[in-house]
């Protein structure tokens, strides 16, 4: 074997290395975009979940807080409409019993 061929081998020794690394290198960057858009993909479904979730709580509670404040509503309507009842009772009364009293 002479100095030349040697020289090839070497050769393409170093570009078949320089070309498997090369890529390797490729395929594990496109392996990490890949697992990264991945990682985001599901980061952001995993927020799209939560805050559709505390939307809905915060939904639910105002839903609730609007069911108590109309049946406090009610509550009071039917206590005001009870007082104002008892009022024109006793209104009633007193104007009888004033009319009708027996000398």
């Amino acid at each position: 074997m002479n100095t030349a061929s040697i020289v090839t081998i070497i050769i393409v020794i170093v570009i078949i290395i320089t070309m498997i690394t090369v890529t390797v290198i490729i395929i594990v960057v496109i392996i990490t975009i890949v697992v990264i858009l991945i990682l985001i993909f599901i980061i952001t479904v995993i927020i799209v979940i939560i805050v559709t979730i505390i939307v809905n709580i915060f939904i639910i509670f105002i839903i609730v807080n609007i069911f108590i404040i109309i049946i406090i509503i009610i509550f009071i309507s039917i206590i005001s409409i009870i007082i104002v009842a008892i009022i024109i009772i006793i209104i009633i009364g007193i104007f009888i019993k004033d009319h009708l009293q027996f000398d």
